[in-house]
């Protein structure tokens, strides 16, 4: 069982009985806002792609029945998550993150460029996207 199958498993039993409220797809970011037991929910995921050339060409459109997702299951809408539409996948990807627990009370507000340099000052440090911190790690 891959992670993606480990989490819509671990959502199941919120995603029964979970209702969508709102979906947004924007160039950056895709939220999905879900009512779990009459408390607002919310989740956000990176916008995968931002479209799927296909669409534009006759091919299959980036998101299946867009201006009808609303209507789905939220267990639906979380299997987005394994679709090949990378635009598909962002919605599912938000709306499993709408479901998982926070314990706020653990959260801490941290700087991700002073954990990267505390634990990879003189590593081999992988970033994926563009920071503006990132040319001062590379000189750690």
């Amino acid at each position: 069982m891959n992670i993606t199958e480990q989490l819509l498993a671990h959502i199941a039993g919120k995603a029964a009985t979970a209702k969508a409220l709102d979906i947004r797809i924007g160039g950056h970011w895709t939220g999905v806002a879900l009512d779990s037991n009459g408390t607002t929910k919310a989740g956000l995921s990176s916008t995968l792609g931002g479209g799927d050339s296909d669409h534009h060409h006759g091919g299959q459109k980036p998101v299946r029945d867009a201006g009808r997702l609303l209507d789905y299951k939220v267990q639906d809408l979380a299997a987005l998550a394994k679709s090949s539409s990378l635009l598909e996948a962002s919605v599912g990807f938000a709306t499993i993150n709408a479901l998982l627990d926070v314990d706020v009370d653990a959260c801490v507000d941290v700087n991700a460029e002073e954990i990267i340099a505390k634990h990879g000052t003189g590593k081999k440090v992988a970033i994926i996207g563009h920071f503006p911190f990132t040319p001062h790690i590379r000189e750690l």
